[in-house]
């Protein structure tokens, strides 16, 4: 008798259960619309892609592309410029419910591309997303404000105008030298692992940039000895 008369309080305990439950994910499901609206407006309501997954997420990166859940790790590469096509604009709106509402912009224009690199100040990017570069620690990558304006003022010096332009020229020249090594007429190389490619043009380039400091102070020191 006394088991029978516990089943209606288990009864109830499970209902008032459920409803506390219910209640909190309905909640939840309204902030999530709210926020998600806000974002929304925050871009302007410029078409693009809605996915549930944040493109900077760890879920995201591990899982493929799915429809509407996830655009996948590889979609800059294996999509390149078709979702601009599609909107038909070259720069589209990207929105996110998880692990939080988040919106924000993808561009392929080459004077927003330019605004964006020139004008650093008005950019603020993200530094949390960077925090795995901080195997060092902080770096120029991964810090804004005075951090990286320190940072910015350490290695300058080596990117500078004449530096790119030498690296430049010298990559052009190694690439020239590996097609016409491949045969010009070939009009496809496959490879299993792309550091095979990628590594011995990195190397070459970083030789050919030692060497030309190397000569640039070698002629400064003899001009002074003059």
């Amino acid at each position: 008798m006394s088991l029978l008369n516990t089943i209606p309080s288990v009864v109830g305990g499970i209902q008032n259960l459920s409803l506390v439950t219910g209640s909190l994910i309905l909640l939840y499901a309204l902030k999530v619309f709210v926020a998600y609206r806000r974002a929304l407006k925050s871009v302007g309501y410029h078409p693009g892609w809605r996915y549930a997954l944040d493109t900077t997420s760890v879920l995201s990166n591990i899982l493929p592309h799915i429809p509407y859940l996830n655009p996948g790790r590889k979609w800059p590469l294996e999509w390149k410029y078709r979702p601009f096509q599609e909107t038909g604009w070259d720069t589209i709106s990207l929105l996110a419910l998880f692990p939080k509402v988040n919106a924000g912009y993808v561009t392929v224009d080459p004077l927003t591309i330019k605004e964006i690199t020139t004008y650093h100040g008005r950019f603020i990017k993200p530094t949390e997303v960077y925090t795995v570069l901080n195997i060092f620690g902080p770096n120029l990558v991964s810090t804004e404000g005075h951090e990286w304006k320190r940072h910015r003022r350490i290695t300058a010096p080596t990117f500078s105008e004449r530096n790119n332009k030498f690296v430049w020229d010298e990559m052009m020249r190694i690439l020239d030298d590996m097609f016409g090594a491949w045969g010009r007429d070939t009009p496809e190389i496959f490879t299993d692992n792309v550091l095979e490619i990628t590594k011995p043009i990195a190397l070459l380039a970083i030789g050919a940039a030692g060497t030309f400091n190397f000569y640039f102070l070698l002629v400064r020191r003899v001009n002074l000895h003059h």
